[in-house]
């Protein structure tokens, strides 16, 4: 009984190592997806005020 309890609290922690590691993967694309939206946005905003300064 001892074993089975022992396998269970090591697979636990692997699900739960599993799962962190899923939602650092997560975090970080969605990181990438804000920065190069930030990035568009300003992009777009300087464009926006070149022509503007050009009339």
């Amino acid at each position: 009984m001892s074993d089975l309890k022992t396998e269970m609290e090591q697979r636990d922690r692997e699900v739960a190592h599993n799962e962190a590691n899923r939602q650092t993967t997560s975090a970080v694309r969605l990181s990438s997806w804000a920065l190069i939206m930030a990035f568009l946005a300003c992009a777009v905003a300087v464009m926006f005020v070149l022509a503007v300064v050009r009339l």
